[in-house]
């Protein structure tokens, strides 16, 4: 019964690439704790490091080197993956604390 609540992957298309973008779990919230705190952006940038890894697993070593161009296109696809909004000023200021 609990497989269909079970967090699985959605398949999202960034810059032409379609990929596996992975939910948060439960065993996640503390990042989603982080990210209520408005004025500290270190929640959105662990959110997309965690999801990022599950993503990319064989690849995690090169995640640091990716272009700082996609960040906005991965931000809002691990958003909205996880159902999760955030102001406008909230994403510039974790993707300027990501540079």
């Amino acid at each position: 019964m609990i497989e269909k609540f079970l967090a699985k992957p959605k398949k999202v298309k960034i810059c032409g690439e379609e990929l596996d973008i992975y939910p948060l779990k439960v065993k996640d919230l503390d990042v989603v704790m982080k990210l209520s705190n408005k004025d500290n952006p270190e929640g959105l940038r662990e959110m997309l490091e965690r999801s990022l890894k599950k993503t990319f697993p064989d690849e995690v070593d090169k995640i640091p080197d990716i272009s700082i161009e996609f960040l906005e296109p991965f931000v809002n696809a691990i958003m909205e993956v996880n159902n999760i909004e955030i102001t406008e000023e909230q994403k510039k200021k974790a993707i300027e604390s990501l540079k």
